[in-house]
């Protein structure tokens, strides 16, 4: 039915959003790393972040 189908797509897009998520974790914490931060826990996000990073929720 078309009500499972979504409940589907709903959850696809949420496992792959994760995943995206996960990716940027790694990123952020190699770019603290390089400048300066043994841990990687501190400092901005890099400035790449917005390049790769799309949110698939809701488009209007």
């Amino acid at each position: 039915t078309k009500m499972a189908k979504d409940k589907k797509n709903k959850k696809d897009i949420m496992v792959l959003e994760n995943a995206m998520h996960g990716n940027c974790i790694v990123c952020h914490k190699d770019v603290n790393k390089k400048a300066g931060d043994p841990k990687g826990m501190k400092g901005p996000a890099p400035a790449s972040c917005a390049k790769c990073h799309i949110s698939l929720k809701k488009k209007k």
